[in-house]
């Protein structure tokens, strides 16, 4: 990964650490693109593919071959990235009652998390 990907990544890290600390509300356009830009990255990085094929419509399991263990390995880096502190159990458990099956799905979903629509925090029930 290049420097300046890691540098926007930190960025973009520090910047949605500042969100979540914070009370709930809408992300704006910009950060939902950036959110959209880690997930992308993220996937492609996993999936030994170009970022530029990775689109919003691209299905994760059809066209990504994303399996189980991507998805776990997401979200350990988002908890890692947000320091935030996931119950694992949680997040199986939404993301059985909640199946996503695109990109842009997937994107829309982690906004949710990140507006704090959705709580997937080790003190959820």
């Amino acid at each position: 990964m290049s420097d300046v990907t890691m540098q926007e990544r930190s960025s973009t890290a520090d910047r949605f650490r500042g969100l979540l600390a914070g009370a709930a509300r809408e992300l704006t356009p910009d950060e939902r693109q950036a959110v959209a830009n880690e997930i992308v990255s993220f996937l492609a990085e996993q999936c030994d593919i170009d970022p530029a094929e990775v689109g919003r419509d691209a299905d994760l399991v059809d066209d990504l071959d994303v399996d189980s263990l991507t998805f776990l390995e997401l979200f350990q880096e988002i908890e890692s990235q947000y320091d935030l502190d996931l119950e694992i159990r949680t997040v199986a458990r939404y993301a059985r009652d909640n199946p996503v099956r695109t990109v842009g799905e997937l994107v829309d979903q982690i906004c949710l998390f990140l507006e704090k629509k959705i709580d997937l925090t080790a003190s959820a029930n």
